[in-house]
């Protein structure tokens, strides 16, 4: 009788729920926001001027072309697949000459 049964333990009910919440999480966004979190967490407590708006707008001034970089190729890779798309179903469904 000295263990305890984890079904009627409220608080590792309350562990198993925010495990499974944080996992649900992980599964679904991924391991960056994770990332992303620890790294803001870690730079901001290393550095007073890391969440100053002088930082922020700069970064965000010269993270400017990585995203434009980015979006072209998402676009050119959505187009791609678009094309290759409206060739196979031309040549599958589209008219039949003899």
């Amino acid at each position: 009788m000295s263990s305890i049964d984890s079904e009627n333990n409220p608080s590792s009910a309350h562990r198993s729920s925010a495990r499974d919440w944080i996992m649900k999480i992980f599964l679904h966004w991924g391991v960056m926001p994770f990332l992303l979190v620890i790294a803001v967490i870690t730079f901001s407590l290393m550095s007073s001027r890391f969440l100053t708006p002088e930082n922020l707008i700069n970064l965000f001034r010269q993270s400017v072309y990585l995203v434009l970089v980015s979006l072209g190729s998402v676009s050119r890779h959505h187009c791609c697949r678009l094309i290759r798309r409206i060739r196979f179903d031309h040549g599958r469904f589209g008219p039949q000459f003899s």
